[in-house]
């Protein structure tokens, strides 16, 4: 049986495949890897068959029962955008009856994450989701702090004190780790990104720079 998974939107995609919860044997699969878009099992197999598909930004995964079956036919309908899937074995038994309504999803429910805290860093956000971001150990400790995005400043504060985020309504910043919040990511938010910190007496003590980029989902 050959079996397929298909991605769209994201950069060089890698796939993987497992088998109830493991790594497919060659006992089980035909010459080849499980690091690709498709692969041939061989007949006995059966079981619930995972497919995971991931890039720099999400990670996806989408499972079928396969039945040690003999035959495959498939019936597909637009009016109602329902599509169904009937599997027969080789005595023209019925084994396997899946109907299914394809789902639209969007990237509001992206979450991904990035320590800013190393100069240099490279971060990834999905377009329209969630990025939490570490900027800092701890702002309390911190007498003063800037973080701009070329030259142009986004958050500013004292220690516990937040005197400006100017990206408030669609973000957020915890003082007691130092992490940043990015709502409803776009292509704007893209960019080079510097935290300059102060001490006590006005003297600049570090400049971490990191660059976001915003991807599809």
């Amino acid at each position: 049986m050959r079996v397929s998974c298909s991605s769209e939107g994201g950069d060089s995609p890698q796939y993987s495949w497992t088998l109830d919860g493991r790594t497919l044997t060659d006992a089980e699969l035909l010459p080849g890897n499980t690091e690709t878009k498709s692969i041939t099992l061989k007949q006995h197999v059966s079981g619930q068959l995972v497919c995971s598909v991931r890039n720099d930004v999400s990670r996806v995964s989408e499972e079928e029962k396969i039945s040690n079956c003999g035959f495959i036919f498939i019936n597909c309908t637009s009016d109602n955008e329902m599509h169904s899937q009937w599997v027969f074995a080789a005595n023209n038994t019925l084994c396997v009856e899946t109907t299914t309504t394809p789902m639209i999803t969007g990237t509001s429910g992206v979450e991904t994450s990035c320590d800013g805290r190393q100069d240099g860093a490279q971060c990834y956000g999905a377009l329209g989701g969630t990025l939490v971001l570490q900027l800092m150990d701890s702002a309390s400790e911190i007498h003063r702090y800037q973080w701009l995005k070329n030259g142009s400043i986004i958050l500013s504060g004292r220690k516990t004190l937040i005197i400006a985020n100017v990206i408030s309504n669609r973000s957020s910043f915890t003082v007691s780790n130092g992490t940043f919040r990015i709502n409803n990511l776009s292509r704007n938010d893209g960019g080079e990104y510097k935290l300059v910190t102060f001490d006590s007496r006005g003297r600049m003590s570090e400049q971490p720079t990191l660059r976001l980029t915003i991807q599809d989902q």
